[in-house]
């Protein structure tokens, strides 16, 4: 790409949009110089990041892509080798986590609000794609989660990108093109990061192939081609998955998922227990019952044996099913995760006790109403700050619930669509649902959001100018 090229891409991006990229850029290097200045690898490497490093580290040594556990190598059969692979190559070019964490956070902050504002202002008008590049400069969610070894922000990055060259690929109205092959390519890559989030991306494609194919009343070829170079793609991991467990999967999540953390959910609601307890017992039952190994828990070969024994429990308890899906759908669009985020790594101070607090989503089940004084109490002691993050999770989600109705563009069908779907993929793990798996639709959810926003600027612009008169 010579500088011609790149100037005729750099001109064609707004003022407006390098302003949220700078928004963006000043944030991300505040936060990452105190980070760096305060660098402690225990608190960057938490969670699910240890076993990614883990994985990462035995490729480097050669090992292959798997873990050692009591003293023997196991294939990895649960995650993808994405997340594991982009660290890979830092270490082979002698860099490190502070490195990858500088050029995600360049990444992220450069591409993510130019891409959601291409997308929008395709799917919508110039002014939502505008506003969602801000919003998504300022969430702290984005930026956050550029600080942590996790997949969210890798994938959303790669799988923008792809809907980027998606739309060039449609608008090219070619069967055979360097743009679907590159969307494609891109696609996989997010899979290859985030498996759980394919299911989001083969809905919205073949919505979008069905829709257009309508319209047009021939076929989207175009939306074909890049579920094909995709599927294609993937073919290597699905043969190695094969080749190690004996079925064709992209990974463990799923039934697994649905067996260990949503079937334990539904005990501790009804048992009055606790989640972790319940997760446990479950896997204690896989072992000692079906006599599987830890790690073959995880495996995709268990899919059936989890589902025909989760299945009918979660059928017989539909009350349950109905109180615990309220309860996720709140979660899942209010939840931000912003304070414990902050003070995990150091900016804000760990001056609250976590020992013993309150969970006001188990609250709500067990007491209803009955349950807001201590939930208050519980919000006192952790100075309303979980209040301030539901004020502007739940505006975002009243300014998106109004732009779907006051949208006249098809496109919010599709991110009904990619909303739900994400909702219900996410409720998998029950009560283990975190503010991050919002992540890889909030771009848009944001765009939503962004038509909600701009109808109550006009509408107030209206109502103003009448009061004048």
């Amino acid at each position: 790409m010579n500088f011609d090229t790149i100037s005729k891409y750099y001109r064609a991006v707004p003022r407006a949009i390098w302003g949220a990229v700078f928004i963006a850029l000043c944030i991300n290097a505040l936060g990452l110089l105190f980070i760096f200045t305060h660098y402690s690898h225990d608190v960057i490497i938490a969670g699910d990041a240890i076993i990614y490093e883990e994985l990462a580290l035995n490729l480097d040594r050669g090992f292959g892509f798997g873990l050692f556990r009591e003293g023997e190598f196991a294939p990895e059969t649960f995650r993808t080798p994405g997340l594991p692979i982009l660290l890979l190559i830092f270490y082979k070019m002698g860099l490190g986590l502070k490195s990858y964490f500088t050029i995600i956070s360049i990444l992220s902050a450069i591409l993510i609000p130019i891409s959601s504002w291409y997308i929008g202002r395709k799917l919508f008008h110039e002014k939502v794609g505008i506003i969602t590049a801000y919003l998504l400069a300022v969430e702290p969610m984005v930026w956050l989660f550029n600080w942590a070894f996790i997949s969210e922000i890798p994938f959303l990055i790669t799988a923008l990108l792809g809907c980027v060259f998606t739309i060039k690929a449609y608008e090219k109205n070619e069967f055979l093109s360097y743009y679907g092959v590159i969307a494609g390519v891109l696609f996989a890559f997010s899979t290859y990061i985030r498996p759980a989030a394919f299911p989001l991306l083969l809905v919205c494609l073949l919505a979008l192939c069905i829709e257009r194919s309508w319209a047009q009343k021939r076929l989207a070829s175009s939306f074909v081609f890049i579920l094909l170079i995709t599927f294609v793609s993937l073919t290597p991991w699905y043969e190695r998955m094969h080749d190690v467990t004996g079925v064709y999967a992209l990974s463990g999540t799923g039934w697994r998922n649905v067996y260990t953390d949503y079937l334990a959910s539904i005990r501790s609601i009804n048992n009055d227990s606790n989640f972790v307890v319940e997760k446990e017992a479950l896997k204690q039952h896989a072992m000692e019952v079906w006599g599987l190994e830890r790690m073959e828990i995880n495996s995709p070969a268990q899919s059936q044996r989890f589902k025909e024994y989760a299945l009918p429990e979660i059928l017989a308890n539909k009350d349950t099913v109905i109180k615990l899906q309220s309860v996720l759908f709140i979660s899942y669009f209010t939840n931000t995760d912003y304070q414990r985020r902050l003070q995990k790594l150091g900016i804000l101070p760990m001056n609250i006790q976590e020992q013993g607090r309150v969970s006001s989503s188990r609250l709500l089940i067990k007491e209803g109403f009955g349950a807001i004084p201590e939930i208050y109490a519980e919000m006192k002691n952790r100075y309303f700050l979980p209040i301030v993050e539901r004020v502007w999770s739940i505006s975002i989600f009243l300014f998106a619930l109004v732009g779907f109705f006051v949208s006249k563009s098809r496109a919010r069908y599709l991110v009904f669509l990619l909303l739900f779907f994400g909702y219900l993929t996410s409720s998998a793990i029950g009560l283990g649902v975190e503010a991050r798996l919002r992540l890889p639709v909030l771009p848009f959810y944001f765009m939503l959001a962004s038509c909600g926003i701009l109808f109550v600027l006009e509408y107030s612009k209206k109502a103003i100018h009448l009061w004048k008169k």
